[in-house]
């Protein structure tokens, strides 16, 4: 605020206040709220609510704002706009006398205190404006933010408490609801129009922005006003230049049905509301959310609330404005006094409703036998083969149904065609390798850095290059550790000069060789020219390791790289943004060329450890509160013919990532299990789940399945199986083929994971996750995801690829083993059983 410094016992003349005028906005202060009041109600003290750029009082200088005031002088009493402002839930922080109150006519102040400041001036009017709705009888003049007030005579009331934008909004509507009702509609459209703001129905678009316990992310959302930045404090106003008639698509609440009688004595503070206790308002309207979100929920809490005693007519607007609005049921965090001490979950919602049972959406659904299966697979095999067009050939391949014989039979049945066989791990290319020579195939075999004898450090550059997709780098490193050590006489060295000459004469002569078997990781760094005349035969779902490919940076490297003289240009200019882009903020870039990077022997003489160089390569970043910079860097197949084959295909993310390109999908066949996929999914059993309830969760399950093998989250199953397996690294391993395993775990990833492979392909993504009813797979079943349905493909596709990589270690369809599986994701042809099994004594 803008405080004079000047007392004064009676109103200043007009000279005088002009003086007033003139200096006041170059007093900026930060006070008390105490401070304030006593200054100006008790001491005559001038203020503006404002404070100002330049030292100017005028509108177009504003900075921000905290203190809203209003004029009555006349016609009221301050018990009238007192007990006013307590229906409509507006504490006033205090009120004065001003100079011209008088017994026989009461004049006086009212200040009100947001609970943030508020650094936008269109914002500053809509709370003025709401105000004036409110207190018609308030000086009109009060809307001005640049507004000077007289200090007064005597303070009349005094509390330290705030209100809110979100709030604010909510009462005026109550208050012309209640007052106007039958203008409701053309009274709230009438304000929207006048002040620019945005309507849903007949609903003011101002509200929390972090209803989910999280900051909704506005950055793609130019139309939208936001104040404050905290979890708690921030607040939305949408503006009504992008207006429309429709009503947003969050009012299409999902409700959960709730066994009242038997779950609701779990929640402490619904138990309050139910039996009379006494509830602050802000606890009853956290309930309140909860309720909008539950079938039936508004004639329970409507009746509650009329045994109560409390007015009716007001909880009933507030039901339906919370109903318009989409709201979420509120955390518990958020404001119920049980938080610390009831055994609860996210919210009330969660902890009392009536767990909604996975269904399967048709039982009908017909299998083939294993060998039908086969000879399908075969069938698209020759079909793509027979293809002469580029792109991509999508073929379902249950795991266990033998796609890789499948394809080297195809291979061996060819005449004059030149094949690429690209497998997931370097294990696996051996293995397939091997396939082929038993068939008579000389197929070659990359070779990769990792597996030459040669000194670490070399390895390790050499697949940074490759990282960062400057391959000509990766060669030219070699090509000197060639020319530095090719006189050495140590034995290890002659060996390792050997193996970097023969690397580099495979790849110059790599279009000589006829079958070829590489990994993923390898076929990303050939070039079109040297795919040219290769049909490339892709084993397992290469995209989602493309999707994987997102890396991060501490903010304190970009700082580094940023204060280098010889930084190039392109990458100085990025970084420059990076660090001047606002926190948890997602931002799309255009990759740049690889020449801008900087050396690897620069990163190492000025200590910074961390790949900064990546971020030539990124199409989209994220930055974090904390100072970490996440971002995914696309990597693309060059232009060939590719047949893939995997289990978990989405070709819906094939035509969204290679936007373009020409993609035939083929119909999949499945054959059922010949062992038994048994799936308890009472529980989330999220990493945080399973880390809440501690180590007796893994005794439950071993008192359900026995001491097996289990393959959960890494860091979390050491020693819960003798490979090593944990989600993230199951793809290819047969260790566990017929033995009965354990899959414990639904493998959610980061929020930022799925957000940022979100923008790269062009959808905003400022959904927020929240547990809905959805139909996916087969089935009908509660989940924690979003509602935009490319961002929800996105998380959904993740989680099913790791849970069927990881159950496919068992080879259910040729082998009579059986996994347990515990999850709330459902797989296919799980046999569900959905009791509890957690025993918590």
């Amino acid at each position: 605020m803008s405080l004079d410094g000047t007392q004064y016992q009676v109103k200043p003349d007009k000279i005088e206040i002009a003086k007033i005028s003139k200096r006041i906005a170059k007093r900026p202060v930060n006070l008390s709220l105490e401070e304030l009041a006593s200054y100006v109600g008790n001491y005559g003290y001038s203020f503006c609510p404002a404070v100002f750029n330049n030292g100017e009082r005028k509108s177009d200088a504003f900075n921000e704002m905290q203190i809203f005031a209003l004029d009555f002088d006349s016609e009221v009493t301050f018990e009238m706009i007192r007990t006013r402002a307590e229906k409509y839930d507006l504490p006033i922080a205090f009120a004065y006398h001003t100079f011209s109150s008088t017994e026989l006519s009461e004049r006086f102040r009212v200040v009100f205190i947001h609970e943030c400041p508020v650094s936008n001036a269109f914002a500053a009017k809509v709370i003025l404006a709401l105000l004036l709705e409110i207190f018609p009888d308030a000086d009109r003049q009060c809307k001005d933010v640049s507004r000077m007030f007289l200090g007064g005579k005597g303070l009349i009331c005094f509390q330290e408490e705030t209100f809110n934008i979100a709030s604010l909004a909510l009462q005026y509507q109550k208050y012309e609801y209640i007052t106007n009702y039958s203008n409701y509609s053309r009274t709230i459209k009438g304000f929207a129009k006048k002040n620019k703001v945005a309507l849903n129905g007949s609903y003011l678009e101002i509200d929390r922005a972090s209803q989910l316990g999280r900051i909704e992310d506005f950055s793609e959302k130019p139309i939208y006003i936001i104040i404050g930045n905290d979890v708690k404090s921030s607040f939305f106003i949408k503006m009504a230049s992008y207006q429309t008639d429709k009503r947003d698509d969050k009012v299409l609440n999902d409700q959960i049905r709730v066994k009242w009688s038997e779950n609701g004595k779990k929640c402490a503070l619904y138990k309050d509301f139910l039996n009379g206790g006494e509830l602050e308002h802000n606890e009853k309207f956290l309930l309140l959310t909860n309720f909008v979100n539950i079938r039936g929920g508004r004639s329970k809490f409507l009746s509650y609330i009329e045994k109560r005693g409390e007015d009716l007519e007001d909880w009933s607007f507030y039901f339906g404005y919370a109903k318009s609005m989409g709201y979420k049921p509120q955390f518990c965090e958020n404001g119920c006094k049980y938080c610390n001490y009831c055994n609860h979950k996210a919210n009330m919602l969660l902890t009392i409703a009536e767990r909604e049972k996975i269904q399967r959406l048709d039982d009908s659904k017909e299998y083939v036998s294993v060998e039908k299966v086969y000879a399908h697979i075969e069938s698209c095999l020759k079909d793509a083969m027979s293809e002469i067009r580029e792109g991509l050939y999508l073929i379902p391949a249950q795991t266990a149904s033998g796609k890789t014989q499948a394809y080297c039979d195809l291979v061996q049945s060819l005449k004059n065609e030149k094949i690429i066989i690209a497998v997931p791990t370097n294990l696996l290319k051996q293995q397939v390798a091997e396939e082929l020579h038993i068939r008579e195939i000389n197929a070659v075999v990359t070779p990769s850095i990792e597996e030459m004898k040669v000194p670490g450090e070399l390895v390790d550059e050499v697949k940074y290059y490759y990282d960062i997709g400057i391959s000509r780098m990766a060669a030219k490193v070699l090509r000197k550790f060639i020319i530095d050590h090719e006189k050495e006489r140590s034995p290890e060295i002659i060996l390792a000069v050997q193996k970097c000459k023969e690397y580099l004469s495979f790849y110059s002569n790599i279009t000589k060789f006829e079958y070829i078997v590489t990994t993923h990781a390898r076929l990303l760094t050939l070039s079109e020219a040297e795919l040219k005349g290769y049909t490339v035969i892709i084993d397992e779902d290469i995209l989602l390791y493309l999707f994987k490919n997102l890396k991060k940076v501490s903010l304190k490297s970009v700082e580094k790289v940023l204060s280098l003289d010889h930084c190039p240009l392109a990458l100085k200019t990025l970084l420059s943004q990076i660090k001047d882009t606002k926190d948890n903020a997602y931002i799309k870039v255009m990759p740049m060329s690889e020449e801008d990077v900087i050396s690897e022997e620069d990163l190492y003489k000025y200590g910074i450890s961390e790949n900064v160089n990546d971020l030539v390569k990124a199409s989209v970043y994220y930055k974090e509160k904390d100072g970490e910079v996440q971002y995914f860097c696309p990597k693309m197949l060059p232009k060939s013919k590719y047949i893939i084959l995997s289990a978990s295909l989405s070709p819906a993310l094939y035509r969204q990532y290679f936007l373009g390109w020409y993609v035939k999908e083929y119909p999949k066949k499945e054959a059922r299990y010949l062992g038994r996929l048994i799936q308890y999914s009472a529980y989330s059993m999220s990493r945080k789940d399973i880390s809440k309830r501690g180590g007796k969760v893994i005794d439950s399950i071993k008192d359900i399945c026995g001491d097996i093998p289990i393959i959960t989250f890494k860091g979390m199953g050491e020693g819960y199986n003798e490979c090593g397996l944990h989600f993230g690294n199951t793809e290819g391993i047969n260790a566990f083929t017929g033995r009965n395993i354990a899959v414990v775990g639904t493998p959610h990833n980061a929020e930022t994971v799925y957000k940022l492979i979100a923008f790269h392909l062009g959808v905003h993504a400022s959904d927020a996750l929240h547990w809905q009813i959805i139909e996916y797979g087969g089935y009908k079943f509660g989940f924690t995801t979003y509602n935009n349905p490319m961002l929800r493909e996105i998380q959904l596709y993740f989680i099913k690829s790791e849970l069927e990589q990881s159950i496919g270690r068992a080879r259910l369809l040729r082998f009579p083993s059986t996994v347990y599986l515990f999850s709330d994701f459902p797989c296919e042809q799980a046999e569900l059983v959905q009791e509890e099994y957690y025993k918590k004594d």
